[in-house]
């Protein structure tokens, strides 16, 4: 993997045979970063998912924090893929009326 500590010219000049993206020049920490998909499910009152929102994110702990924004009155599950990372409680509970 290359590192690129140029002028703007010189990256945009080498797109082609780098590994630099678009992203990257934008957010250049993010070039041979990993991220991880989690999957933040809406768990209904039935116990049943009733939708989900998809995040990428950096770390589990990063993926909790979007997680719990989601959290309103049904509880979440953050999944990534087949391991569950966390079940958030919701504080006051939907009651489908």
């Amino acid at each position: 993997m290359q590192h690129f500590f140029a002028s703007k010219n010189t990256l945009v000049q080498n797109l082609t045979d780098s590994p630099v993206t678009a992203w990257s020049l934008i957010h250049p920490l993010v070039v041979g970063a990993t991220v991880a998909e989690y999957r933040a499910f809406t768990v209904g009152s039935d116990g049943h998912f009733s939708g989900f929102e998809p995040l990428i994110c950096a770390n589990d702990a990063e993926a909790i924090a979007q997680a719990k924004r989601l959290v309103d009155s049904r509880d979440v599950e953050l999944w990534s893929g087949d391991r569950l990372v966390v079940r958030l409680e919701a504080e006051t509970k939907y009651d489908g009326t």
